[in-house]
């Protein structure tokens, strides 16, 4: 019994462990556990690092005041003898000199306060951050022996973790921005199809009018543009009534205003015969036909035939874009000049962010942003130079180590969409020249 338990405990942790495994190497866990890796950095590196840039700070601050005094006794002793006071000074100036170059290579700043420490939370994760993203600014570093050793360790295990970062969370925003993109491309597509519809619905609208209870009705010319294509109303006609007046049309120009017929009778005013001058045919009574010239029903003919012509043509387009539209939405690929503006949208934002932040110019913002993403690093510009006077310094480094992080992810998405773009441009280009077919080179 005991080993059976043993064994089911064993399962059971072996099973949370690839649960647990499996999770880190996801999307969400991939970004937790470059977080939580950059924060242990900071921490780490804030504990080693820390003590010694407090010690440096006041060495420096010790041996100005020790000079202080010393300058003033020279002064006090030899004051009355010029070469000894010149040489004993220039003695005095080497020694301190000497003292703040060693400090300068342990680390020193020129600031003497505790509140602007290089060395806090936000700095030690900028610097995490930095060493990871392979960026090294350079204004922050190192300098024991052990917070040197802890960066190569730290650095060997933490750059494939972020190439495995940006790779990941960079299809994932690239899967993201082309989702974006055809669903704003089917938008547009579903906008001609609804306006071609409309257009066929005019059409059709217009077909119908001109074909009313059996009575074809041809187009009249108008002098003004606007009515040049109205369709007249057309009034319904019986056999009967069509037989009436195709043999009394003379007799309605008499015909009394109040005059009422009966309900097989057609009642028509001077106005409404004026208006039905160039009735066609009445399809109830096909024998029946109105005694119209030849060219007025001939035109009717040739209108409606243009009219049905004109709603088939827009029917077969927008069956025809219906079916490819599937097909050609998973070919749809973002345009290169839509990826680069991203890139310059976000480094724009940045740069605006730095020069109110940093008072940089613009200019010298955007070469900081462009120099920090594309993994540069001169260091001739860094962060944090000049927020230190700032009460909230630490929160504006987070904030630039966040734009940073996503930064990288902004570009190892956009270098996804525009491999895309020109592989196909390319392949294109060479289908074209003939060296070989693009649907092999899919194929392949």
């Amino acid at each position: 019994m005991a080993s059976r338990r043993r064994r089911s405990k064993v399962l059971r942790l072996t099973l949370l462990v690839k649960k647990g495994i499996a999770f880190l190497f996801s999307h969400i866990g991939l970004c937790a556990l470059v977080v939580a890796y950059t924060m242990l950095g900071s921490v780490l590196f804030r504990a080693v690092e820390g003590p010694l840039e407090k010690e440096v700070r006041q060495l420096a601050r010790d041996c100005r005041h020790q000079s202080v005094r010393r300058l003033w006794m020279i002064t006090y002793e030899y004051n009355l003898y010029e070469d000894e006071w010149i040489d004993k000074v220039l003695d005095e100036l080497l020694n301190f000199k000497r003292t703040l170059l060693g400090a300068v290579w342990k680390g020193y700043d020129a600031r003497d306060y505790e509140e602007n420490v290089q060395w806090t939370f936000s700095g030690a994760f900028l610097y995490s951050l930095s060493v990871i993203t392979t960026i090294g600014y350079g204004n922050i570093a190192c300098r024991t022996y052990f917070g040197k050793a802890a960066t190569i360790g730290y650095a060997i295990i933490g750059i494939p973790l972020m190439l495995l970062f940006l790779t990941n969370i960079g299809d994932i925003l690239a899967k993201m921005f082309r989702f974006l993109y055809r669903r704003a491309y089917r938008l547009k597509v579903e906008m001609s199809l609804w306006q071609k519809r409309r257009k066929a619905d005019r059409l059709r609208q217009i077909a119908n009018s001109t074909v009313h209870g059996g009575v074809v009705l041809s187009r009249t010319p108008s002098p003004r543009p606007r009515q040049q294509h109205k369709v007249k109303r057309i009034h319904t006609f019986t056999a009967k009534d069509c037989h009436r007046y195709g043999s009394y049309k003379d007799n309605l120009r008499t015909a009394p205003r109040s005059s009422s017929l009966s309900e097989d009778q057609l009642s028509i005013t001077r106005q409404q015969h004026a208006r039905m001058k160039r009735t066609a045919v009445c399809d109830a009574a096909p024998n029946c036909l109105v005694s119209l010239p030849q060219h007025v029903t001939r035109h009717v003919d040739l209108e409606g035939m243009r009219l049905e012509a004109l709603i088939q043509r827009y029917e077969f387009e927008e069956f025809i874009i219906r079916e490819s539209m599937e097909e050609k939405l998973n070919r749809v690929l973002v345009p290169l000049w839509l990826v680069l503006l991203t890139m310059l949208a976000y480094l724009s934002v940045g740069a605006v962010l730095f020069a109110v932040w940093e008072r940089w110019d613009l200019l010298d913002s955007f070469y900081f942003c462009f120099v920090s993403l594309a993994t540069i690093g001169f260091g001739d510009l860094f962060p944090g130079a000049s927020v230190r006077d700032d009460g909230s310094a630490q929160e504006k480094l987070v904030i630039t180590s966040l734009y940073l992080l996503f930064g990288m992810a902004l570009i190892a998405m956009c270098f996804n969409l525009a491999q895309e773009e020109v592989v196909s441009k390319v392949v294109h280009l060479v289908s074209k020249l003939g060296f070989w077919k693009s649907d092999s080179f899919e194929a392949s």
